[in-house]
């Protein structure tokens, strides 16, 4: 009885609605002003005698009982708990005008008591009662849900639903967590409310089911995020179908895969076998069935490149592939050392990037850069940088090119329309703030051209100063660390705006057919801008020649220049996507 009355004192409004709803509350505490109910203790429970029901309270007060037909905690039970807290609350005002005497010189204190009354007749029951009665503190307080079982959430979820929330959580879009005597989670890209409660089986959703669903299951795992007992990073670590990795199979796989491209490296291209091309794919399948997608992807890479070599192709580069073995070689390197379960997942990769749906978006686009991959495609990657968050997206507008070699032209490409039913040109998008609803998009932020996202335009993105000055970096050695300094194995493209102090001049490399242009931070450290000629950049390295010229030779301030950023040679360079002037105001 007392460990139930110490529960009842700690019941406010909150709880009882997380129990039942606000209405059922307001209809009990009228009920309640022409209530005489009859009270009797049994064991530790109360037996409350309304005019119209008799209800059992007990602890936890959701396992309450009531002789109505109602199954759930209905208006009798609540009006049974408000009489017994207003009874107590008046017992305690009478005791506190008229104190009694004080049994060896010292009161005993509120848990001292509850455990001396309940002890009597079961001593052991009494002090676990006392134990879950008494106020929680802040460390201790909502413990059962700060440990609830990760898989459990996985699987109530289901794994699309869980990664679906965790891109969210990554864009910068999270839900709304109140505490009070219950905590609330609301998820406005949902327009449903959770109320959380211990124990976790009384919580209760908008959705109105009374299993642990997905939004009750997301609702904790929010609460354990905001706690710290989880990291977005970790889980963005973990395989989004629950699935655990062949470690040994993978290590395997990776020695096996340093043993070729050693023998690769020793015999050099001069001594090369006409079927290695062969031999990196069969090494590629090993790589695909040892769940090792990044490994597959690269051997693939390097098959072509050999290709290349012995079809004397002029895209061929010995720097090239001499990079690709190399880089691949390291990855082995460090997935055969590699103890830690997250960092195998990431030097693993992913076979395929889902597209997930996310909130609606707030864009801007940024610019746009040609690609073409060794896997027989071509076409423009468009930059987008969300506005409220900073987060950067993209856009391919890609095509196969594995028939003919017919270049693509910049301007047909630019000239195509724009996807989301936008009213304008795939070029005048790079110019554009919009609002994109219902949108889709993978973790590396590609964003789906799906019938069902549409856009609506905002107007030209803004160029004020002002408003750059909290999104542009200016420290090019803070800019490196922030970038570079931890290999977290994102797909993502390293993107950033950058404002030099300084332009050093440009030049030509006739042998590298290399464009470069250096730029200079106020401490002199250097950024070099790097595009190789192609007839797909040559309007890039024209308009990037002016630029310099005129910052040589007139006082101009300089732009702001968008790019991707990427290490080479041991110094971090910068492919231009776009640049443009701030302007005051």
């Amino acid at each position: 009885m007392s460990a139930l009355l110490e529960l009842i004192r700690r019941t406010d409004d909150d709880y009882l609605a997380g129990l039942t709803n606000k209405g059922t509350v307001k209809r009990a505490y009228k009920d309640l002003e022409q209530a005489s109910p009859a009270v009797s203790f049994e064991g530790e429970d109360a037996r409350v005698t309304l005019s119209d029901a008799v209800c059992l309270i007990k602890a936890p007060l959701g396992e309450s009982t009531c002789s109505c037909p109602s199954r759930s905690i209905c208006r009798h039970i609540v009006t049974a708990i408000l009489w017994l807290k207003k009874q107590d609350m008046q017992e305690e005002g009478e005791a506190a005008q008229n104190p009694g005497p004080v049994q060896g010189g010292t009161e005993a204190s509120d848990p001292e008591r509850i455990q001396k009354d309940a002890g009597a007749a079961d001593p052991e029951r009494a002090e676990k009662d006392v134990g879950a009665a008494v106020q929680k503190g802040p460390a201790e307080r909502w413990e059962s849900l700060k440990r609830f079982p990760l898989d459990k959430i996985k699987k109530a979820m289901g794994s699309r639903k869980y990664a679906a929330f965790l891109i969210r959580l990554q864009t910068g879009f999270k839900p709304e967590i109140e505490e009070s005597s219950i905590l609330t989670v609301r998820f406005p890209w949902q327009q449903v409310t959770v109320k959380l409660l211990e124990p976790l089986d009384y919580s209760s959703c908008s959705c109105h089911s009374s299993r642990l669903c997905e939004h009750k299951a997301a609702a904790l795992l929010a609460y354990q995020l905001q706690s710290g007992i989880l990291t977005l990073e970790e889980l963005s670590d973990t395989p989004k179908d629950g699935k655990k990795w062949d470690v040994h199979q993978m290590k395997a796989a990776a020695a096996a895969a340093k043993q070729l491209l050693s023998e690769a490296m020793s015999n050099g291209l001069a001594r090369s076998s006409a079927d290695i091309p062969e031999t990196m794919e069969r090494m590629a399948v090993i790589s695909h069935n040892c769940s090792l997608p990044d490994f597959e992807r690269a051997f693939r890479e390097l098959a072509e490149e050999y290709r290349s070599y012995f079809g004397r192709k002029a895209s061929f580069t010995e720097e090239g592939l001499l990079d690709g073995i190399t880089a691949l070689y390291r990855r082995a390197c460090l997935l055969e050392e590699c103890e830690d379960e997250a960092q195998i997942g990431r030097l693993a990769g992913s076979f395929r990037e889902e597209y997930l749906p996310v909130p609606d978006l707030h864009l801007m686009g940024m610019g746009r850069r040609y690609f073409r991959s060794k896997s027989g495609y071509a076409g423009y990657t468009y930059y987008f940088m969300e506005k409220d968050t900073g987060r950067w997206y993209t856009y391919t507008d890609t095509r196969p090119v594995f028939y003919d070699n017919r270049k693509i032209s910049p301007k047909a490409a630019g000239s195509a329309p724009a996807p989301w039913e936008l009213n304008c040109s795939l070029e005048q998008i790079t110019d554009l703030e919009f609002v994109l609803k219902d949108p889709s998009v993978t973790e590396s932020g590609r964003i789906s051209s799906g019938s069902k996202t549409k856009a609506e335009i905002v107007g030209v993105k803004p160029f004020t100063r002002e408003f750059w000055n909290s999104r542009i970096d200016r420290d090019f050695l803070t800019l490196l660390k922030g970038t570079f300094e931890e290999d977290s194995g994102s797909k993502q493209e390293h993107l950033a705006v950058v404002l030099p102090a300084r332009c050093r001049g440009s030049q030509f490399d006739s042998i590298r057919q290399t464009f470069c242009m250096e730029l200079e931070d106020l401490m002199g450290r250097v950024l070099e801008i790097e595009v190789r000629y192609s007839q797909e950049e040559d309007p890039v390295i024209k308009t990037l020649e002016k630029l310099s010229q005129r910052l040589q030779e007139e006082k101009y301030a300089l732009p702001a220049f968008v790019g991707r950023l990427y290490l080479k040679d041991g110094h971090m360079k910068m492919y231009p996507v776009d640049y443009f002037d701030l302007t005051e105001g």
